[in-house]
C-alpha cells in the first residue's frame, strides 16, 4: 500500500470516528434536553432511555421513555412507550428552529390512576396549565416563550395505544384501547414553538384521548363500586 493510499485510509478512519461521536453526542443532547423539558412540562419526572439520531438523514428513534407519577399516586408511571420513530430535517439541525417531519409513538400505556381527591390525569393537566400560564385547549397553546431553539412538528401519530385503568377495588388493572391520535402542523404558524411548549401540546392530546377512552371503563368502575359498598356492608353486619 502507498502512503498516499494509507494517508486517504487514515483520513476516512478519522471521518468515521468524528461522525460516530457526533452521532452519539447528537444523541445525548437531545435525551438531556428531553427528560429536562418534559419534567418541567409535567411536573413529575421523566426518563430516556437512550436516544439516536442520524444528523445525516434525520432517522432516530428514542427509546424507553417513562413519565413518572405525581406524587401521591402509587402505580409507577402515568405514561411509558418502549420506542418512539422521529423523522427530521437534518438541515434544520443546525438552524433555529429543527423541524420535525413526523414523530411515531407505537403501543404506549398510558396508565389512569383514581384516588379519593381524583386521578393523575387530572393533576398532569393541571400541572401542564400552572407551568405556561394559560390553559391547553384541543392541542392549541397561545403561550410564546423565548428559547434557543425552536420546534416545528409536521406530524405526530399515537397508535396502538392503551389506556391502563387502576383503582382500589379493581382485582387487577383494566386495560381498554385508545383512538389512535394525530397532530400536524405544531409550532408550524408561530415559527416554531419551544420544546416544553411541544410537549406540552403533545402531552395534553394524549391525556384527552385517554380520558375518551375512559368512558369505555365506566361499566367496569360501577361494577367495583359495587363490590365495594357491597364488602363494606357485611363488614357492619357482622360487628352488629
Amino acid at each position: 500500500m502507498g502512503r498516499a493510499q494509507g494517508a486517504l485510509l487514515g483520513l476516512l478512519s478519522l471521518a468515521g470516528v468524528g461522525a460516530f461521536a457526533a452521532y452519539k453526542k447528537l444523541g445525548s443532547v437531545i435525551k438531556d434536553r428531553l427528560e429536562r423539558y418534559a419534567s418541567k412540562a409535567a411536573g413529575t419526572a421523566v426518563s430516556v432511555r437512550e436516544v439516536s439520531v442520524n444528523p445525516w438523514t434525520g432517522a432516530g428513534s428514542i427509546r424507553g421513555l417513562v413519565i413518572g407519577n405525581p406524587a401521591g399516586f402509587k402505580t409507577e408511571s402515568v405514561f411509558r412507550v418502549d420506542d418512539i420513530r422521529v423523522r427530521l430535517e437534518p438541515k434544520t439541525l443546525l438552524s433555529g428552529t429543527i423541524r420535525i417531519k413526523e414523530m411515531v409513538l407505537d403501543s404506549p400505556v398510558l396508565t389512569w390512576e383514581l384516588g379519593p381527591g381524583g386521578g393523575n390525569l387530572g393533576r398532569i393537566r393541571k400541572n401542564l396549565e400552572a407551568r405556561t400560564g394559560t390553559k391547553v385547549k384541543n392541542g392549541k397553546r397561545a403561550v410564546s416563550e423565548t428559547s434557543e431553539r425552536r420546534l416545528i412538528v409536521e406530524r405526530f401519530v399515537l397508535r396502538n395505544a392503551r389506556l391502563r385503568v387502576a383503582r382500589s377495588g379493581l382485582d387487577g388493572p383494566v386495560l381498554l384501547p385508545m383512538p389512535d391520535l394525530k397532530l400536524e402542523g405544531l409550532g408550524e404558524g408561530r415559527g416554531g414553538d419551544s420544546a416544553q411548549q411541544i410537549l406540552s401540546q403533545i402531552l395534553d392530546a394524549t391525556i384527552r384521548s385517554g380520558l375518551d377512552a375512559a368512558g369505555g371503563a365506566g361499566d367496569v368502575l360501577r361494577s367495583a363500586g359495587k363490590a365495594i359498598s357491597k364488602t363494606l356492608g357485611s363488614l357492619f353486619k357482622k360487628k352488629s
